[in-house]
């Protein structure tokens, strides 16, 4: 699915008064149609009047963690929310869009669902974002596990994938700690499917192994986390997104990435590659697991 905005906002306004006029204009340019469409969505924050509390509560940003505007999207903010989504919205500014891709195959009558969620959070606090920010109790088949041990489990699950992407996301590792940084992406990898989650954070995951593979100078490692990347970005965004583009690049040449320098301690070409290994052995052999595999 492709979402035009019906308007869009900045995303640095906090005077309800200044926001209400800019969406006012935004739906004088929008047909009467639309306009009515938008006052019957959700408004979880009506203190702020019916503009600024339906759009505050319906809005996407346009772009990642420091998006500066937002856009009011008809079709797109009508799917509801789960906590392990089997869709993946993305803003696309090459396209003035909003899209919308199919994170995992989805049943015929299966309803289709994104998460408004920035983070993998716990049971907890999840509940208190979505009652304060979106007004209503979150019943997801994630939300509805049994309170205790199987609850419980699932809260550590995700705890973890937090801290070991805080991990990755530090190079000052990717050198001195080049393996143990690997075998944090393996873990995380396997949190994530044992968590059910198939979006943007599996891409970012094979993303970040490629980085520090390529980082060690060894291509062999680089090209397949990079196949795995784009695969998982194309599930998210589409073939025809930059971003999939770009890792179509590092996959065809490894080496032309940026971060191939420094020490190579890894060095080798993308011909050495194994191809007489069972899955399990391709997989200790792609993540540098030992022989024994990690212990979880």
């Amino acid at each position: 699915m492709a979402d035009a905005p019906l308007f869009v906002v900045p995303t640095t306004v906090n005077d309800v008064k200044t926001m209400a006029q800019i969406i006012a204009l935004g739906l004088k340019k929008a047909s009467k149609n639309q306009a009515r469409e938008f006052l019957t969505l959700d408004n979880a924050h009506k203190a702020n009047g019916p503009l600024v509390g339906t759009a505050s509560t319906n809005v996407h940003p346009m772009g990642g963690g420091g998006a500066t505007e937002a856009g009011l999207f008809l079709a797109a903010c009508r799917i509801n929310h789960a906590c392990v989504p089997n869709a993946q919205n993305k803003w696309r500014a090459d396209l003035g869009r909003m899209t919308v891709h199919a994170a995992r195959d989805i049943a015929a009558g299966e309803e289709i669902t994104l998460t408004y969620l920035p983070a993998l959070f716990p049971y907890a606090e999840r509940q208190t974002i979505l009652k304060e920010h979106f007004g209503f109790v979150c019943a997801c088949a994630t939300c509805s596990l049994p309170a205790g041990e199987v609850r419980d489990a699932s809260d550590r699950r995700r705890k973890e994938i937090n801290e070991l992407d805080e991990k990755l996301g530090d190079g000052k590792r990717i050198v001195n700690h080049a393996e143990a940084m690997l075998h944090d992406a393996w873990r995380k990898l396997a949190l994530l499917r044992e968590e059910g989650i198939t979006d943007a954070w599996v891409s970012r995951a094979y993303h970040d192994a490629f980085q520090i593979a390529i980082a060690n100078g060894d291509q062999a490692r680089a090209k397949v986390f990079a196949e795995r990347d784009y695969e998982a970005t194309v599930a998210c965004e589409g073939k025809d997104s930059p971003e999939t583009a770009q890792t179509m690049q590092w996959v065809k040449s490894p080496k032309a990435h940026p971060l191939y320098s420094g020490k190579l301690q890894w060095k080798q070409g993308v011909d050495k590659i194994p191809k007489d290994l069972s899955e399990d052995e391709f997989e200790k052999w792609l993540f540098r697991l030992p022989k024994e595999g990690l212990a979880n």
